[in-house]
């Protein structure tokens, strides 16, 4: 009777366990730092990037998160390449400044690209020469 009640007991435990969204800061000075923190992230959690100059490109946003800037941190692309390319639904992106993408006649650079999503909220960001801001690619829904 007691092992019934310690395993009953138990179960219920453990169905009330659920997971929560994690904060993390990303700070200046390391090498792929933001790329780096959204392929540890998991879906739902908040990327809080501090104020400082990143030179990282490409970054790719492949699960369900918030991405806040702390006081617009740069991502800076050197005029090379895109900056980040959203390919997940329900992405928030806010309080960045997004500068200097690259420029070609075969690919559409863009500070911010959605690709194939929907429900994504991109708010309050400052995008400065960039061959375009926000480019949109068969994505509906979004803000």
């Amino acid at each position: 009777m007691i092992r019934v009640a310690v395993l009953i007991l138990t179960m219920c435990l453990l169905a009330s366990v659920h997971t929560t969204a994690h904060v993390t800061r990303i700070y200046p000075g390391q090498a792929k730092a933001i790329q780096g923190a959204i392929n540890h992230a998991h879906a739902g959690d908040t990327l809080v990037i501090e104020k400082g100059i990143y030179n990282e490109t490409d970054i790719l946003v492949n699960k369900k998160l918030v991405i806040i800037g702390n006081n617009y941190p740069i991502i800076d692309g050197g005029r090379k390449k895109q900056l980040i390319v959203v390919v997940h639904d329900s992405v928030y992106i806010s309080g960045l400044q997004l500068q200097n993408t690259g420029r070609s006649s075969m690919t559409d650079m863009a500070a911010i690209r959605l690709q194939n999503v929907s429900g994504v909220v991109i708010h309050n960001n400052r995008l400065l020469n960039n061959t375009y801001g926000i480019y949109l690619q068969n994505s509906h829904y979004c803000n």
